[in-house]
């Protein structure tokens, strides 16, 4: 759990990346994000970096739309060429 709530994107003192979950029944039953919302122990543009995914492909589609609506590179255009 303490991977979930990771103290440096909650301070801001990095950027938020998606946190994906994978398995929705699982996680549902793990994560009660409507309750912690409810208790002020996250606040609800952290609870926009959850999301949860059943595959790889729903997880990486996932992926590329926070990108693009966060106006970001997936792959910064400063990183160094393989």
């Amino acid at each position: 759990m303490d991977e979930l709530f990771e103290t440096l994107i909650q301070t801001r003192t990095i950027k938020p990346v998606p946190v994906i979950l994978m398995g929705r029944r699982y996680w549902e039953r793990a994560v009660n994000f409507e309750f912690l919302l409810d208790e002020d122990f996250i606040a609800s543009e952290d609870r926009e970096i959850f999301w949860f995914a059943e595959n790889a492909q729903e997880a990486w589609q996932g992926i590329i739309h926070w990108y693009e609506q966060s106006d970001e590179p997936l792959i910064p255009n400063d990183s160094p060429s393989r």
